[in-house]
């Protein structure tokens, strides 16, 4: 085979298994979808519904909020719970990988009766100052 046949024939091989480990690497790291993140709320039975419920002063409410990350990197994030405009609880930043779910459990008691109480979860990304999602619900403390 004369070499520039040769050489002709190492340039094609030589593309064709670059071209493949290109096409092979995309494959295999495709984030082209949207990244977002999944925040909501859980109560009994992994469902939150029939809300407000009417409570009692200082009896104790149990909500969970769940984050799925699906951000294609891991993600820290960060939760504060506020009752009518009074923060309450914040959670330590927890990092949380591409594809997971995490949840937390959260507890607080209303000192004082109000029938149109507001609480609301606000979720930081990557320790911003602005809320990346917000959900609240109203409760009924009697």
């Amino acid at each position: 085979m004369p070499n520039g046949d040769r050489l002709f024939m190492i340039i094609m091989v030589t593309s064709l298994f670059l071209a493949a480990g290109g096409v092979g690497y995309m494959m295999a790291t495709d984030n082209s979808g949207e990244a977002y993140t999944e925040f909501y709320l859980l109560g009994a039975e992994e469902q939150f519904q029939n809300h407000p419920a009417p409570l009692n002063v200082r009896e104790e409410m149990k909500i969970s909020c769940a984050v799925v990350n699906h951000e294609f990197r891991s993600t820290v994030y960060t939760i504060v719970m506020k009752v009518n405009g009074k923060r309450i609880m914040g959670l330590q930043p927890v990092e949380i990988p591409h594809g997971t779910k995490w949840e937390a459990a959260a507890a607080f008691s209303p000192a004082e009766a109000d029938d149109k109480g507001k609480v609301e979860l606000y979720l930081y990304k990557d320790r911003n100052v602005e809320p990346h999602r917000y959900l609240s619900f109203w409760i009924n403390v009697q």
